[in-house]
């Protein structure tokens, strides 16, 4: 049927477009432009919004785009190897992973119910909202917790609550990895193909998970055994078909997707871990410093003996100062100076311990929770164990956010000792300052008791031993205690732990010093060196199961030698070769479909798997004639008899959309957009499949296969006029395709129900 589609729009583009996809559940279309731009518009072309280039991007290229099942969240990869997983709300970042090369391709698939059966949905039975508290509602004054957590989703800040059964990213790269993500957030497997290949791979062309979990299909492309070039910049490749077997991803699937959903909250409270310590670094001042030089300077210029220390003792005991200290208190120091200092240290202080006491502590309270429980997982070992959980691992992961909250402990002791001396200190200089200057002071500040002068005497002594010698080293004075602990390296000044009832039984008791019941306190270490090594530890401890599951990987055959191509390094879509896989949800056959040119090709291959675990996969070798009732139609005006295949992308379970080209004898080109039922590609006396082992040295010269013409089969299309097309997106559950020019800077988007 001619003109079967009915064209909705016919937009221009301000940048190239590369690649496109649409949303599996809503009319929402993803565009990734050549400046490395993530684009999301309607369908009406109304644009929601733009992701720009992450910060320090290098490659500024987006490799791969592919949508969760649900279509809340879309997968982002770019050149540099670097994955976002983005809110479609808000274009919000849920996620950052890195991986160790270019990100060639991914696809989203979710576990079929149909194909596993009823264990694929997800028996959640999460215990945090009864013992722990919801997390703190971050404040607005820190613009860093502000914007990364809201109120209404701090605890859900991954978008993985209402997830009802497993869910995985594959992505592949160029490099010689392919990565299992579930959810598109926890990494489940790492398969390194070097280790199985005889061969170097150069990249991953094509990677799809079977929806019964229990194989991997890949399209590889490995170094060639010719290593003969064409052309500079041009190396020939083997493009090759392996699949893998997943046992431990197909029998530990409910598993998994259960320590997937514990891996979210973990990572979601050391993201909101890492955004408090920022908010503290944004809540710090360091107008101490300040006060420190000045006081250098005083204690360089100064000629009377003794330390600066000295000084304020003596105007402390008998309420005497020399000259130069009363020049300096009066003029450097001053009253308003004083003022403004000691409110703005207070505020500073009060402030970080809000942070401390509201959000580290619930948050490092809620890690522990939740380490413990994953722990408790692991010691399961015929369920949890065996995917590469380690109980060892966990311990130490949970020690450390232990020392983590000890140092938060200790950052909270100093910060009020500080400030129970130092406005003590404050009030002191500044009763002097005025009673210097000859100036009324106010009754209430007047008087000193004596645990008044205890603190300021505590304070100088702690904070005022310098000397003249020691200015060569620096200002030669420690006011500032606070700042350190949030900084990336050892404490300068060290607080007096010895003097601590608890630290001295500790350290009298030989055997409590590698108790596992006590966490370690490390005295030279700052909050954040050791927030870093709570983010290695806990790194380090659920990453396990990737290397397990990813090493448990069975290779299922050989490597079924396809064609061979010439890369050229070329990240857009429409200088690729078309490919495309999809499993059957009612039958399980994996089907990939691919040409063997980058544009333009001749013929197209179907390679389908059925789901039993013996069987091997066979091809079919196809081309497109006069489509559809041209073929049967003599008295047609027009008659193409051979058609080109640009792009080809399963439309859904049972059809599939391919993007044709055809040449007419006057010289008119025309593109054709094409629907073909996937019932044509089932196996029938005119249409047989052949083994791909038998299909050697490679597809386009094995003798065995016979082209099958699919053009009749075509059910609808429509020729595309005055249009020069390069690829398209399609959605069959949404009915609508988008077309792009071959310049990628105009697209347009058609309606695909003929009815």
């Amino acid at each position: 049927m001619q003109n079967s589609f009915r064209q909705l729009e016919e937009k221009h583009l301000s940048a190239e477009v590369v690649r496109m996809l649409w949303s599996p559940r809503m009319d929402l279309i993803a565009l990734a432009n050549v400046h490395g731009e993530v684009l999301l518009h309607r369908l009406s072309w109304q644009r929601v919004w733009v992701l720009p280039v992450p910060a320090n991007e290098p490659s500024k290229k987006v490799t791969a785009l592919a949508w969760r099942p649900d279509g809340k969240v879309l997968a982002v990869g770019y050149g540099s190897g670097k994955l976002l997983v983005v809110d479609v709300e808000n274009a919000e970042v849920l996620h950052t992973s890195t991986m160790n090369a270019s990100i060639s391709c991914m696809q989203w698939i979710d576990a079929s119910e149909k194909l596993i059966g009823d264990s694929v949905k997800l028996k959640v039975e999460d215990s945090a909202s009864i013992y722990l508290p919801k997390f703190p509602a971050p404040s607005k004054s820190y613009s860093t917790l502000s914007k990364i957590y809201k109120e209404e989703n701090a605890e859900d800040a991954k978008k993985l609550d209402g997830q009802e059964r497993l869910n995985i990213l594959v992505v592949g790269c160029m490099g010689s990895q392919v990565h299992l993500l579930a959810f598109g957030i926890c990494p489940v497997a790492v398969i390194d193909l070097s280790k199985t290949t005889t061969s170097k791979v150069c990249g991953v062309l094509a990677a799809s998970l079977s929806r019964d979990l229990k194989s991997l299909h890949m399209v590889l492309e490995e170094s060639c055994h010719d290593l003969s070039t064409s052309g500079e910049g041009e190396t020939k490749h083997d493009v090759n078909f392996v699949i893998y077997g997943t046992p431990l991803l197909a029998s530990r699937h409910q598993e998994i997707a259960l320590f997937a959903l514990k891996y979210g909250t973990i990572t979601t409270l050391i993201g909101y871990l890492n955004n408090t310590l920022k908010a503290m670094s944004e809540a710090y001042e360091d107008i101490l410093l300040e006060m420190e030089s000045k006081l250098a300077k005083y204690a360089e210029t100064k000629c009377t003996p003794g330390t600066v220390s000295d000084d304020f003792l003596q105007l402390l005991m008998w309420g005497k100062c020399s000259p130069e200290l009363q020049s300096f208190l009066v003029h450097e120091l001053s009253e308003k100076g004083l003022k403004k200092m000691g409110q703005s240290v207070e505020s500073s202080y009060t402030n970080i311990q809000k942070l401390v006491i509201k959000h580290i502590h619930s948050i490092g309270k809620a890690l522990l929770y939740h380490l413990s429980e994953v722990k408790g997982m692991s010691l399961w070992y015929d369920k949890y164990g065996v995917i590469g959980l380690s109980p060892s691992h966990i311990e130490g992961a949970m020690t450390t956010v232990g020392s983590f909250i000890l140092k938060a402990n200790e950052l909270l002791q100093v910060i009020e000792i500080t400030l129970q001396n130092f406005k003590a200190f404050f009030r002191w200089i500044y009763v002097v300052i005025l009673r210097l200057s000859e100036e009324t002071i106010p009754p209430d500040i007047s008087k000193m008791t004596q645990k008044d002068i205890t603190f300021v005497a505590d304070f100088l002594k702690e904070n005022l031993q310098s000397n003249k010698e020691s200015i060569d080293q620096g200002s030669g004075f420690n006011l500032e205690r606070v700042g350190q602990y949030l900084k990336k390296e050892d404490l300068s000044y060290l607080p007096g732990i010895l003097d601590n009832p608890w630290q001295q039984f500790v350290d009298s008791m030989p055997n409590l010093h590698d108790s596992k019941l006590l966490f370690p306190n490390h005295p030279n270490k700052s909050l954040y060196q050791l927030f870093d090594t709570v983010e290695k530890e806990i790194n380090t401890a659920l990453s396990k199961p990737a290397t397990v599951i990813g090493e448990g990987l069975v290779k299922q055959g050989i490597s079924h030698h396809l064609y061979q191509n010439t890369s050229h390094h070329d990240d857009k879509k429409s200088s690729a070769a078309p490919i495309t896989q999809q499993t059957l949800e009612d039958s399980g056959i994996l089907y990939t479909i691919l040409a063997t040119k980058k544009a333009a090709s001749e013929e197209m291959y179907i390679i389908k798997k059925s789901p039993e675990v013996n069987s091997t996969p066979d091809v079919l070798q196809v081309h497109f004639g006069s489509l559809g009732e041209e073929s049967v139609n003599d008295n047609t005006d027009y008659k193409c008899n051979q058609h080109k295949i640009l792009d080809v992308q399963f439309y859904d379970d049972t059809t599939l959309s391919v993007l044709l080209h055809e040449d007419s004898s006057d010289g008119d080109n025309f593109s054709v957009l094409a629907q073909l039922p996937l019932s044509t590609l089932t196996e029938s006396s005119d249409r047989s499949y052949i083994a791909l082992s038998s299909c050697q040295p490679q597809l386009n010269t094995a003798t065995l296969l016979k082209s099958i013409d699919l053009g009749p089969f075509v059910t609808q299309y429509r020729r595309l006029e005055n249009m020069k097309a390069s690829y398209f997106a399609v959605s069959g559950s949404r009915r609508v395709s988008c077309v792009m020019f071959s310049s990628g800077r105009r697209v347009r988007v058609f309606d695909m129900d003929v009815h």
